[in-house]
């Protein structure tokens, strides 16, 4: 019981930590990331001005230049955290400005909280007299909280609908090529393997030094089909020309992965990495996606976070693929 509950809370966190992790850089151009605080900004204005309306010792002058202040000062809040204070901050810390879920709710709030103390500073510094301080924000925050969700999860679905129409031109081009070679794991040639990693600036990293029990095994990059992570050790599948061997090394994921040529291996998950050469078929999985490799039965979680990243390199490494008639 307990176990079921500790993996149950373990894959809450996993989930919400992927959602606050999830790239935004792969938005479409008619949602661009920019254009997400001004909709925030008049959102929360138009719902304000709603607000105001239950205020019956109001006008409709003061209601409507409330508002207006309100729209005027929340943008201004949320360009100068956007385009100065967030950037100026990751640069010191030395942190990727790259916009994520978690970054733009981050941005949006501090925008929000900046914004509503200048609006209410005449009041705080005691020029002007207004309902409690508290009292207002805390009616506002809800409205803030719920806007900025129901953008999110538009921009969501929109970079979803995006993805969909890559996994179907991957899967299409996956395909194809199992049509015109019947044997794919036959296909992989070292001649063919040997092509992409010269295409790489990574192409001199052409082995891998394992350590498989009390001996130091080398293989070769092109024979390499993935590297899954289990505890503090990896499993290694390889596809030699003696057959497929799966062995067992001692060895950290994120170590290994600088040592590969990131030309043709992928870290699909944070327990798998694999060579994108054997790629059979991507496909759904509920609201994220599995990959499937040739000649292996067990299918491998793309993590959802990552599949903005996955899928695009995925593509361009098949077109490469095609440009290059590697697989003639």
């Amino acid at each position: 019981m307990k176990y079921n509950v500790r993996n149950s809370a373990r894959e809450v966190f996993i989930s919400v930590q992927e959602y606050w992790q999830f790239p935004l850089s792969t938005i479409p151009d008619s949602t661009k990331i920019q254009n997400i605080h001004p909709m925030v900004t008049i959102l929360i204005g138009l719902f304000v001005f709603f607000l105001f309306q239950f205020f019956p010792d109001w006008s409709i002058s003061k209601i409507v230049s409330e508002t207006l202040i309100i729209m005027l000062v929340f943008g201004v809040s949320h360009f100068v955290m956007d385009c100065w204070l967030i950037p100026q901050i990751s640069k010191v810390l030395g942190r990727s400005n790259e916009r994520t879920v978690g970054k733009i709710w981050i941005i949006s709030f501090l925008g929000f909280v900046l914004g509503y103390l200048l609006y209410r500073l005449p009041t705080i510094l005691g020029f002007s007299t207004g309902k409690g301080i508290i009292e207002l924000f805390l009616k506002i925050l809800p409205i803030w909280f719920a806007v900025t969700f129901i953008i999110l999860q538009v921009t969501l679905k929109r970079i979803l609908r995006t993805e969909l129409n890559q996994l179907q031109k991957i899967n299409q081009f996956l395909a194809q090529r199992s049509q015109s070679n019947p044997s794919p794991s036959q296909a992989r040639t070292p001649k063919a393997v040997s092509a992409i990693a010269n295409s790489s600036p990574d192409h001199s990293v052409a082995k891998l030094l394992v350590n498989i029990g009390e001996t130091v095994e080398v293989l070769k990059m092109k024979e390499i089909v993935f590297i899954s992570s289990e505890e503090h050790y990896a499993q290694i599948k390889v596809n030699t020309s003696q057959g497929v061997k799966l062995l067992q090394a001692r060895m950290v994921l994120r170590e290994v992965l600088v040592q590969l040529p990131a030309q043709y291996f992928i870290q699909i998950h944070r327990s798998h990495i694999v060579n994108m050469f054997y790629v059979q078929k991507i496909e759904r999985m509920g609201s994220g996606y599995q990959l499937r490799l040739e000649n292996h039965a067990e299918t491998f979680p793309i993590s959802r976070y990552r599949a903005s990243h996955v899928l695009p390199q995925l593509q361009q490494f098949l077109s490469h693929l095609s440009k290059d008639s590697l697989l003639s």
